[in-house]
């Protein structure tokens, strides 16, 4: 409501200043113009200004009265210290073999597919909308050691992902099974359906095959695998390291989940279900107050920058005012 009148006071403000300047300018427009008068657009601008004020006022005024970002609100500061066991869960399984600094991803085909790995979670966490979402990472080699468990800072996910984490391994055969079964531990206690498992690998494994598959948590609601590389490969430790689609394909049936090529490609939006599912505003969505708030302050903006330049290339019949200078120089030189 406050909003309303002070965009009704803005332009009816406005107006009555413009209604000002419009008879100050009436004295010289016989000056300015060849008719005596402007085109007849111009009339109307004064209105067009006003409303464009009033415009960036409501939308202003509406976006600075807004709730808070849920991450600077007390409703934020609560979700961060709930329970770890209550919360969405995104559990990352991070193959950092070396067959993982090959060289073949990328749309160009010639990105580090453990960069790609990064570039790959980056989209997917700028499109988690929830807010109580926890992170958590399990490196993978010939072991797998959780890294992080439940933290609440993307930043710092992203961060763990670049560090030389194959280091922490001894050299041997990957064992992406392994990495599985330490995700399916860490999230055993939590609430079910609430944890999301994404794998970034390129399938090159040696325990496929090898023995079963962990049974999975109570709390698994997706399980996701981003496959990296290509088909061809490269040579590296005595064979061939390709994306292993049908390796990653069995893999992830197993757990009811879903595989995506994502070499040259980003994980679909469908592949990741719920963590998009929150309040982060969309185009299939209605407008929201804050959003109409948004256009508002764009729309006055540019009706205000666009004014003076289409008055001074449109304000007036440039074709009638030649011509009138035309005639009255005639005249006086007769």
């Amino acid at each position: 409501m406050v909003e309303n009148v002070t965009a009704i006071l803005c332009f009816l403000t406005v107006l009555a200043a413009e209604g000002l300047h419009h008879r100050r300018c009436r004295r010289v427009w016989l000056l300015a113009f060849a008719d005596g008068r402007p085109s007849l657009w111009v009339r109307v601008s004064p209105v067009v200004r006003a409303a464009a004020c009033a415009l960036m006022c409501w939308g202003l005024l509406v976006l600075l009265r807004a709730p808070a970002a849920d991450g600077d609100s007390e409703q934020g500061m609560a979700l961060r210290k709930t329970d770890i066991s209550t919360c969405r869960h995104v559990v990352v399984i991070l193959d950092v073999s070396p067959s993982m600094r090959i060289r073949d991803a990328g749309a160009t085909g010639v990105q580090k597919r453990s960069r790609r790995a990064i570039d790959v979670m980056d989209s997917v966490l700028e499109r988690v909308a929830r807010q109580d979402v926890r992170y958590s990472l399990v490196a993978v080699y010939t072991d797998a050691r959780p890294v992080i468990v439940g933290s609440i800072d993307t930043g710092v996910l992203k961060n763990i992902m670049e560090f030389p984490l194959e280091q922490a391994f001894d050299h041997g055969k990957t064992r992406l099974i392994k990495g599985v079964e330490v995700a399916f531990d860490i999230a055993r206690d939590w609430a079910p359906g609430s944890t999301t498992f994404i794998m970034l690998t390129d399938g090159d494994t040696s325990d496929i095959g090898a023995g079963g598959f962990p049974r999975p948590p109570k709390s698994l609601a997706r399980f996701v695998i981003a496959g990296l590389g290509t088909r061809r490969g490269a040579f590296i430790d005595g064979h061939q390291s390709r994306q292993d689609t049908a390796t990653l394909r069995f893999m992830a049936s197993r757990f009811k989940g879903v595989y995506e090529d994502t070499n040259a490609r980003h994980l679909p939006t469908h592949a990741i279900g719920a963590l998009v599912g929150g309040d982060r505003d969309d185009p299939g969505t209605p407008w929201t107050r804050e959003r109409l708030a948004l256009a508002a302050c764009g729309t006055g903006a540019l009706l205000l920058a666009l004014i003076p330049i289409l008055l001074e290339i449109f304000g007036f019949n440039m074709a009638k005012h030649l011509a009138e200078k035309r005639r009255l120089t005639a005249k006086v030189g007769a």
